[in-house]
């Protein structure tokens, strides 16, 4: 089970330890290490995570990305709204997990 993550920020261990109740987050792929200059719109983030096969994302604070994800095949998406962040990472955050199958269809 592959997680990729989109967060220009660490995760803190406090963070880590919640979602791994979760997801699986032991092939957990940084989006930011593959893109160091980010990305310009969701079909970026879509695309690399249907290259990467991935089951599962966390994306922080962007619940349209995170329904575009389960809509092209993510079964989880767990989306992090951050409450406390230092210089390096995000130490608390409010932890919310998207399931099922979700259809979009841009009219």
């Amino acid at each position: 089970m592959v997680t990729l993550i989109v967060s220009r920020k660490s995760l803190g261990e406090l963070i880590l330890s919640k979602i791994a109740k979760h997801i699986d987050i032991a092939k957990a792929i940084d989006f930011y290490k593959l893109h160091k200059d980010g990305y310009k719109s969701s079909d970026e983030v879509i695309a690399e995570a249907k290259r990467v096969k991935a089951d599962s994302a966390i994306v922080v604070a962007n619940f349209k990305l995170a329904c575009e994800l389960l809509s092209s095949g993510c079964k989880t998406v767990i989306v992090l709204i951050p409450t406390m962040v230092d210089h390096a990472e995000i130490v608390k955050a409010q932890v919310f997990k998207l399931t099922g199958k979700l259809e979009l269809e841009k009219l």
